[in-house]
């Protein structure tokens, strides 16, 4: 069970990595 627990700690760590990256890439993109 900690095996899962930690699988979906990494999970949502790069889920959250992936949501900034594309929201500043939005953001750098609008600003142009």
């Amino acid at each position: 069970m900690s095996y899962f627990s930690e699988l979906s700690a990494h999970f949502w760590l790069l889920f959250a990595v992936a949501i900034a990256i594309a929201v500043i890439r939005e953001l750098r993109r609008g600003s142009d």
